[in-house]
């Protein structure tokens, strides 16, 4: 993916709720270790398909973008169908939830490149896992 390099679109939650400020904030940690991604707009779609669309149509109209994290598949999917629209191609395009009815779905279909599984700060394994 970029040899670790690109522009990145967020697209978050609802600000204020503990899953949006967890993943946001999940994300900036893992962000740290790689200073060549950076998040060029963060925007909120508060979890809702049709927000995410409007602005990731705003977002794609404004700025080159080379990855999309959306803090939710459906908001992911959103973005994809924006960007297809708009013939961007090449995106990196990452959700949220992971749930076998949609985000697998979505990535067994190429519309997501991943989705991740969200576990709340109380169900959290102690270590994870090293990603190499």
């Amino acid at each position: 993916m970029n040899n670790g390099r690109g522009e990145i679109l967020e697209i978050r939650g609802m600000d204020g709720s503990s899953p949006a400020k967890d993943r946001n904030s999940g994300f900036m940690e893992v962000l740290k270790k790689y200073p060549d991604l950076k998040i060029k707009e963060s925007v909120e779609g508060k979890w809702l398909p049709e927000i995410a669309a409007q602005k990731a149509e705003e977002a794609f109209n404004q700025h080159h973008f080379d990855i999309v994290f959306g803090h939710n598949d459906v908001m992911a999917q959103s973005a994809r169908r924006v960007a297809d629209s708009l013939n961007i191609n090449n995106l990196f395009v990452v959700g949220i939830d992971a749930l076998p009815n949609l985000g697998m779905e979505l990535v067994e279909q190429g519309v997501l490149q991943a989705s991740f599984i969200y576990l709340p700060e109380e169900k959290k394994p102690s270590k994870w896992p090293e990603i190499s």
